[in-house]
């Protein structure tokens, strides 16, 4: 399968961060989010990894590693510079890894759903967003040229004045829609609820039988923990933690493994796409990441290619390396033009090809697309890793599942904190469906979707969150049989942000902000929008959705959620739906409310006195 590699907003190298002009209000509560950010991150480094043994104490790795370009620096180098992530021997390991909720302030409690919700429908507000929307629909119908119907399309809203709880504006939002990328609202908000910031996921490298003067007699046995090993702006860190992790056996004496490496899959299932992914078998681009007990990057591959001289050969680099498959690449520099570079997936033969041109003069072209076997691939990186540690593997690679293998050798860790920005600030799918898949471990005891459904249920029930009607095929929001309303939406994000100081400050600070890094870089960072957004957006063919938290004029903050159901055709996605959202919040951010409507103090009064559904003031 060829398909034409085309540039991905969120870059893998680090950006300067923007910086936009922000009001006292914004900036006091920013100060607030930043301060419970710093508790956060003392308690999460507290437990995060050293490297320990019986018999040798290896010494831990110092700072963060950063690069401008990872592949820029030699692999020593940058090894020498992570933070160690390894921690060799279970009787050395400290702390609790299990879920739990002891590290976590308590907000609002109660399970079971909420009451009415306080009706205060603004009609200038309700009013002037109609009008948009209604403005939207007609470009879209316009647009179809008689190929779409005016029941194809739909939208719905929903708006809560924070302070007071009560509904500003609301439309058609009890229905059910797919809602793309915002079920990572659900996915993030759920695993803050069951899941404390320390929960690792943690992959053990055991043994049958322990090594004999430095061998290994059977087989080293992987057990397989689903830590997706992935960093956003370093892809190449998940080989260098594989080759610290090689050292560090080396450092013990380990210098041989006769049975080869068995990869225990547990109960992880075999990779594949999920139930009503837009492409049933799959496609090549990073969307598309299986999701897998072992994997690195999230099972992406990472590209850069950089050009060379004139009819000379742009040089290709794909990472975490090795790939594990049969790679072939010819992408020519020519002088100018428009660059062409394919990328060419063969699941089958496990083959990866990459062609095409580029222009002397452009910067390096960079692209991510999905790995075919990512368990294949880790295995494939963690040979070479300790081999080149100086660790000879004698025997296969096999994939197996439940193999005893008492003996712990090491093991590799990873806080599931740290994936909160991939997943709502870049929407990394395959990361967000190893978040999924750890919540059904943590709650139900093994990795299977149907635990991690029944972990989300109880999650937003424990919230007070209303889950009729509420389907959860996946964690990323890329099957098409996602449901959700954007009432449970609206309120599972305001229940969210009330369950405590630590909780908000980490949710807010993981989601887009307007006009900065993420999946909201070109949009809502200028004007009266300008730092006072932070959403996360949404899109598959058929489905667009924005939802998040919006700060007015005058300092009050708005939870709100945006879904668009329309026939999956191309181009209306940017054309309609974006536009359309952005228009509403801006109209969000502007909004006064009139005399009659409860100051931030009278939120009890309001809500004791709420009415009916529907009801005006």
């Amino acid at each position: 399968m060829k398909s034409k590699a085309t540039r991905r907003d969120a870059p893998l190298v680090p950006r300067n961060a923007h910086t936009s002009r922000r009001d006292a209000p914004m900036r006091r509560a920013e100060l607030l989010v930043g301060l419970c950010l710093l508790a956060a991150l003392a308690l999460i480094l507290t437990a995060r990894f050293a490297v320990t043994g019986p018999s040798a104490k290896a010494a831990e790795a110092q700072g963060e590693g950063r690069f401008a370009n990872a592949e820029d620096a030699s692999a020593e180098t940058q090894l020498a510079a992570l933070e160690s992530h390894v921690r060799l021997d279970s009787a050395a390991l400290q702390g609790d890894t299990t879920a739990g909720d002891a590290s976590f302030e308590r907000g609002r409690g109660p399970s079971g759903a909420i009451g009415p919700r306080p009706m205060r429908i603004d009609r200038a507000l309700a009013a002037g967003a109609d009008v948009r929307i209604g403005a939207a629909l007609e470009d879209a119908l316009a647009r179809g040229k008689g190929k779409i119907a005016r029941n194809d399309l739909a939208v719905a809203a929903r708006v809560i004045d924070r302070a007071t709880g009560a509904v500003i504006y609301e439309r058609d939002a009890q229905s059910l829609y797919a809602p793309a990328s915002n079920l990572k609202l659900v996915t993030t908000l759920s695993a803050l609820v069951l899941l404390p910031p320390d929960w690792r996921f943690t992959t053990v490298l055991a043994a049958v039988e322990p090594p004999v003067e430095g061998v290994l007699r059977g087989p080293l046995v992987v057990r397989a923990g689903g830590d997706p090993l992935y960093h956003h702006d370093r892809p190449a860190e998940a080989e260098l933690r594989l080759a610290e992790l090689a050292k560090g056996l080396a450092a013990r004496g380990l210098r041989a493994i006769e049975g080869g490496l068995w990869f225990d899959m547990g109960d992880f299932a075999d990779e594949a796409p999920a139930k009503g992914w837009p492409k049933p078998n799959g496609d090549f681009t990073a969307s598309y990441a299986l999701v897998s007990g072992l994997s690195l990057h999230g099972g992406l591959l990472a590209m850069a290619v950089r050009p060379g001289g004139v009819g000379q050969r742009a040089e290709v680099v794909v990472s975490p390396r090795p790939t594990g498959l049969s790679e072939s690449f010819r992408v020519e520099t020519i002088a100018s033009g428009r660059p062409d570079v394919r990328v060419g997936v063969v699941d089958g033969r496990r083959s990866l090809s990459v062609t095409g041109t580029v222009t002397a003069r452009q910067p390096v072209f960079r692209s991510e697309f999905r790995h075919p076997a990512p368990r294949e691939h880790f295995a494939a990186c963690l040979r070479a890793s300790l081999q080149a540690a100086g660790i000879e593997v004698r025997g296969p690679s096999e994939f197996v599942r439940h193999k005893e293998a008492p003996h712990e050798l090491a093991r590799l860790e990873t806080p599931w904190i740290d994936l909160l920005p991939p997943i709502n600030r870049h929407s990394v799918n395959g990361v967000a469906d190893s978040l999924f898949l750890a919540l059904g471990a943590a709650r139900g005891g093994s990795p299977t979707r149907e635990n991690a459904r029944a972990a989300i249920a109880g999650a937003l029930e424990r919230l007070g969150v209303d889950t009729q009607g509420l389907v959860t095929i996946d964690g990323s929001g890329l099957s098409r049989d996602n449901r959700v309303t954007a009432e449970q939406l609206s309120e599972l994000l305001l229940a969210g942000l009330g369950q405590g100081a630590m909780q908000s400050a980490l949710f807010l600070a993981s989601l887009a902000h307007g006009g900065e890094e993420g999946t909201l870089e070109g949009r809502m960072g200028k004007g009266v929008t300008a730092g006072r957004v932070r959403a996360k957006t949404g899109f598959i063919r058929g489905a667009s959705a924005l939802s998040g938290l919006a700060t007015t004029v005058e300092g009050r903050e708005l939870v709100f959620s945006i879904l668009v159901r329309y026939p999956p055709l191309d181009g209306y996605n940017d054309a309609c739906w974006k536009p359309m959202q952005d228009d509403l919040v801006t109209s969000f951010v502007e909004w006064t409310p009139g005399d009659d409507f409860a100051a931030p103090h009278e939120a009890t009064a309001a809500q004791d006195g709420a009415h009916d559904r529907g009801s005006t003031p």
